[in-house]
């Protein structure tokens, strides 16, 4: 058939027939053999599909490679099925469908699967299997498309009822209550509830390892998907190191089965836990290394992704051009295939960066635009962020009237959603335009909120890599060795005139603290920032428990 022109020979051993040849064969036959030979099709279509999804965990690269080289085929299954089986199959066909297709950039196709998928699970009645995975899915499209609190509703709901029937309730339903928890704490995560996602994941990753001991394969992609996941939220929450170690034992159990797509995911995690750590070179690589993974899988919203955590990672090392490119690249993708939160995300950090560069107001304008993207897709968090970041960026400009309802909007944006939130930085800023406005009260309050937010944070094992936190550090373990003498001639040489005067301030509590002060007061000054004051507190309360 290649020699005479009616195929090609395609990667991964698919065959790319003439357009014309499949309707001219059918011409010649009969009714009857039309019907047996539609039939085989369709059956051969769904063996694909089945196995392209389980190809999504073992070789990515090849499900979605093929998974578009079949793309007519896929489509033309999705037409034939719909009235020609049973609901169960109809929605399992387009469930498999819809997650081949989720990050592969074609929406027309993936808008194709969701409707039928969405038409099918409207059949189910019973509670079963396939009621669960029908609103299983519908939370995971609320997740995809940014709808962040109609996908914690349907989470928390599905996992009540999934709990109240219990784990003998039908065959796998054990499997699927661990199942509910992951997709609870998925959802908790990206609403910024990072403390009480990994709660939900840590007895996800638990009750699937219990049934991967059985000999279950997906539990125990399940389980490495949960330590994944977890990992995510303890970087959010500064436990660093364990983000690392979580992210890195996620790489090694991916690797091992094979799941390129689960290692080059885990490496993007891994990058940013060492760009927090200040292992910048290392970031570097790993965020590299899952860019061209993804590349090679063909998915652009994951190459966006890297090009952004690349962008993150040279704007730390103040390689603020290539930065610059690297956001604009991930940009461009975002905006090229209608992916509204990165396109939301590049703006903000684009803003953070041209705020750096002095370039000021087209910074306040990425900024803004972000935020409205944010409360486009109703997310609460990254808004706050957002126009928490344009109003330091006014407060420059003294823009001041206009920098104090963005502050004012964050605050509340951020309320809900603990340290993950940040709303210490909120308070900063607004404690700096209280000052600048002649309003001491207000300032002073605001300080107070800053310490208090911050405080907690590092309480709940939150780390800090300001100057700060590493002088407290040196101190503790100066006091704890009888060893002062040095350190505190360091502190004098270190409080020049080009010191900020908050830093003096800072270091002449600390010359008071190794010369035996323990004073609780010493934490208690206006003059102090607030995460100076706040690993002050901590130091005198560590050294006043011995």
């Amino acid at each position: 058939m290649i020699e005479v022109g009616l195929a090609e020979a395609m990667p991964y051993g698919h065959l790319g027939l003439d357009p014309a040849l499949a309707p001219y064969l059918l011409r010649e036959m009969s009714a009857e053999e039309q019907e047996e030979a539609m039939s085989r099709w369709a059956g051969a279509m769904r063996q694909l599909t089945a196995f392209l999804s389980q190809q999504q965990f073992q070789d990515a690269e090849l499900a979605a490679r093929l998974t578009l080289l079949e793309l007519p085929n896929l489509m033309a299954l999705l037409l034939w099925i719909e009235d020609k089986a049973a609901p169960e199959e109809i929605f399992d066909v387009a469930d498999k469908v819809e997650r081949l297709l989720a990050h592969s950039g074609n929406h027309s196709a993936l808008a194709q699967a969701t409707r039928l998928r969405e038409r099918t699970a409207r059949c189910f009645g019973e509670w079963g299997h396939a009621r669960f995975a029908a609103e299983g899915a519908h939370v995971d499209r609320m997740l995809e498309r940014g709808n962040l609190e109609a996908a914690y509703t349907g989470a928390q709901q599905l996992l009540n009822r999934s709990l109240m029937e219990g784990e003998e309730a039908y065959p796998d339903a054990a499997y699927d209550v661990a199942l509910a928890h992951f997709r609870l704490g998925r959802v908790l995560e990206m609403r910024g509830d990072a403390e009480a996602a990994l709660f939900s994941l840590t007895e996800a990753q638990q009750r699937f390892q219990a049934l991967a001991n059985t000999g279950s394969s997906s539990a125990m992609q399940m389980a490495s998907a949960s330590i994944s996941e977890g990992g995510h939220c303890l970087l959010a929450l500064g436990r660093w190191d364990e983000a690392a170690d979580a992210h890195q034992e996620s790489i090694n159990l991916a690797e091992t089965r094979g799941d390129r797509r689960a290692a080059a995911v885990n490496k993007g995690q891994l990058g940013a836990v060492r760009i927090r750590q200040g292992r910048y070179a290392e970031g570097l690589t790993t965020y590299h290394q899952a860019r061209i993974i993804f590349e090679q899988l063909g998915e652009p919203e994951s190459v966006a992704t890297a090009w952004y955590q690349i962008g993150m990672a040279y704007r730390c090392i103040q390689k603020f051009d290539q930065a610059e490119h690297a956001f604009q690249q991930s940009l461009a993708i975002s905006v090229q295939h209608n992916f509204l939160a990165g396109e939301a995300y590049n703006l903000n950090d684009l803003g953070n960066l041209y705020d750096t560069m002095g370039r000021l107001e087209e910074a306040v304008k990425c900024c803004l635009r972000a935020a409205d993207i944010y409360a486009k897709l109703k997310d609460p968090r990254h808004e706050g962020f957002a126009r928490s970041n344009a109003a330091d960026t006014l407060m420059k400009l003294q823009r001041y009237d206009e920098a104090r309802p963005e502050l004012l909007r964050a605050i509340e944006l951020k309320k809900p959603y603990s340290h993950a939130a940040e709303a210490w930085t909120t308070w900063a800023i607004l404690y700096n335009l209280e000052q600048a406005t002649g309003n001491q009260r207000a300032a002073a309050q605001s300080l107070q909120n800053a310490v208090a937010s911050f405080l907690a944070y590092r309480r709940a094992g939150g780390q800090s890599r300001t100057p700060g936190a590493h002088l407290c550090a040196l101190a503790g373990q100066a006091l704890s060795r009888d060893e002062t003498t040095e350190l505190e001639q360091e502190l004098v040489e270190w409080s020049t005139a080009s010191a900020p005067p908050s830093f003096k301030f800072m270091l002449a509590k600390l010359r008071a603290i190794l010369r035996g002060s323990r004073d609780p007061a010493l934490a208690v000054d206006p003059n102090l920032s607030f995460d100076d004051a706040v690993e002050l507190q901590l130091l005198l309360e560590a050294l006043n428990s011995r």
